[in-house]
């Protein structure tokens, strides 16, 4: 068996892989409610295909005779940081070599001739000594985010269109605010050619010294080649591909059902409402992203067939003498694995659950029995084998556990079954005759007088005074606790900072547990410290019991 076990990936490191997300009941609210906008906003975006007629033909009217005057920008300092070199030849553009790093930001600073700008374009131009003939430095390049400023004036961008879309890396999400590798401007698939976007301001920014940062956040997707051009135009021309530029050349009855289409889709990337809609997504997935998990939880996850491990008998229990190599396996006296099925973990988890292998319904029957009971049907509930007691009654035991596996293993019904049933809801008084003869009630003659153990003790105080809370899940809580001096005993950092609100009557579930100092009021009732694996709890009667429900702060105040 321990070599099924040996092919786990998990060391048990909080930073290593595989991990999954767990998220609180709060943070997996606010995640549904953002996920449902972001579903209805897609399917109204996807609904909006047809364009308002009038509007479109008033769109393509004015496209034709717009020619706005660029003017390129001439840097008067340049920054990369990843320290890689760029260098500004005669006509405005920019060659970036030298260091490369995963990651790069271009700061590039200008004076301004303009009296004010309205638009920026910026043109990637291909280059025969970058990789694929560039425009990036390996290829393609992704401009995740664009900032513009002069001196405090921040712009804002209100619309973004381009030469050449890659797939899902549009000019709009250039100017979405999201500056995660996932969301910018791209063009592969069109590798060496020049592609520009044209960005335009919200309203005009006015200022002599500009300051213009390119975020390039996907990892070796930097620019190459580029220039920067400002108009000052009212009315600047947004960035068309040749291909779109041809259609509108043609009468709009000569043009096919693919050119209609391909011009409605560039209309749609200029529609005041479209933008709106498609920055309000774009606002909306930035949300859901700051939606944070409670904790990360390390899972194991069996090593990949390339990885897997020699598993070896060790010798007198030690890893340093290996006796001869075995494969992976049940005891024989088990049975075997289903047929046909991996020797792994989950192939292990269907057999211990098989209908075929009664012991694990036995066993955990038997637990439930023993926790209503005081005893299990089996006295020795840690040991079902040649060491262990065997079972008061055979049958029921028997009888239980398939009532357990035909209950789908549903561990509610299961304890419904038991406390309604006539064993369980008869008189606990017991006369001296019967006490002498089954002092343990292993025959099951009277109903059972068993204590409470330490966490529902607590718990039992709590719910009679009303205050005990009824909120599930979530992290550890400090309820009250006397005075235990412990950061003198134990250094700074371990004093016990009782938690407020509800946390303070939380279940004893949920209560902060240190091996080197249980909670005082469990440990007195019989709490295990946890120092070792406890599988069967006993009951201890002391003096002490006594003064922790007068004096301990959570009975005081129940």
């Amino acid at each position: 068996m321990f070599a099924i076990f040996n092919q786990s990936e998990d060391a048990d490191r909080r930073n290593e892989a595989p991990i999954i997300q767990v998220m609180g009941d709060q943070n997996k609210k606010q995640a549904a409610k953002i996920s449902a906008e972001i579903a209805k906003l897609e399917m109204e975006m996807k609904s909006a295909n047809k364009p308002d007629l009038k509007a479109f033909a008033k769109w393509e009217a004015d496209l034709k005779p717009k020619a706005s005057r660029w003017h390129v920008l001439m840097p008067s300092k340049m920054t990369a940081s990843s320290g890689a070199n760029l260098k500004a030849d005669y006509d405005g553009s920019i060659l970036v070599s030298g260091k490369t790093a995963e990651t790069d930001d271009y700061t590039i600073a200008a004076k301004n001739k303009l009296k004010k700008i309205t638009a920026i374009k910026i043109e990637a131009l291909a280059y025969d000594k970058l990789t694929s003939g560039g425009p990036g430095r390996s290829g393609n390049f992704v401009l995740n985010e664009i900032e513009l400023s002069s001196g405090k004036s921040k712009a804002s961008f209100s619309n973004a269109s381009s030469t050449y879309d890659q797939n899902k890396f549009e000019a709009a999400s250039a100017i979405d605010g999201d500056s995660g590798n996932d969301s910018g401007w791209a063009v592969g698939g069109s590798l060496g050619k020049d592609h520009h976007i044209v960005l335009e301001l919200d309203k005009p920014l006015e200022g002599k010294d500009l300051n213009l940062k390119l975020l390039q956040r996907y990892p070796n997707h930097a620019l190459g080649r580029f220039r920067v051009l400002l108009t000052d135009s009212a009315a600047p021309s947004i960035a068309l591909s040749s291909e779109t530029i041809s259609i509108l050349k043609k009468s709009p009855v000569k043009r096919s059902a693919a050119e209609k289409t391909k011009l409605i889709a560039v209309y749609s990337k200029t529609n005041p409402s479209i933008i709106a809609q498609t920055k309000k997504l774009a606002d909306l997935k930035k949300q859901l992203g700051t939606v944070k998990p409670l904790t990360s939880v390390p899972i194991m996850r069996d090593l990949p067939k390339d990885k897997r491990r020699k598993t070896h008998i060790q010798l007198r229990g030690s890893y340093l003498s290996l006796g001869e190599e075995v494969s992976p396996g049940v005891p024989q006296v088990f049975g075997s694995l289903p047929q046909g099925s991996n020797p792994d973990r989950l192939a292990m988890a269907k057999w211990l659950v098989d209908r075929e292998n009664p012991l694990t319904a036995r066993v955990v029957a038997n637990r439930f029995w023993e926790n209503l009971f005081g005893v299990g049907l089996v006295l020795t509930s840690e040991e079902f084998g040649s060491q262990g007691e065997r079972p008061s009654h055979p049958e029921l035991l028997d009888w239980l556990a398939v009532e357990f596996m035909d209950r789908g293993w549903d561990v509610k019904k299961f304890l419904r079954l038991l406390v309604t049933s006539s064993a369980y809801r008869q008189k606990s008084h017991v006369s001296d005759e019967m006490a002498a003869l089954d002092p343990d009630n292993r025959l099951v003659a009277r109903g059972p007088r068993v204590r409470l153990s330490a966490e529902m003790i607590r718990d039992q105080a709590l719910a009679v005074s009303g205050l005990l809370s009824s909120k599930m899940y979530g992290v550890p809580v400090r309820p009250p606790q006397p005075n235990l001096g412990l950061k003198a005993a134990f250094g700074g950092g371990t004093d016990w900072s009782t938690s407020s609100g509800e946390d303070k009557f939380r279940r004893g579930l949920y209560t902060s547990w240190r091996r080197s100092s249980p909670y005082p009021s469990m440990a007195t009732f019989g709490a295990p410290n946890r120092e070792v694996c406890t599988v069967r709890r006993g009951n201890t009667n002391t003096p002490l019991q006594a003064l922790v429900t007068l004096n301990d702060p959570v009975y005081i105040e129940a």
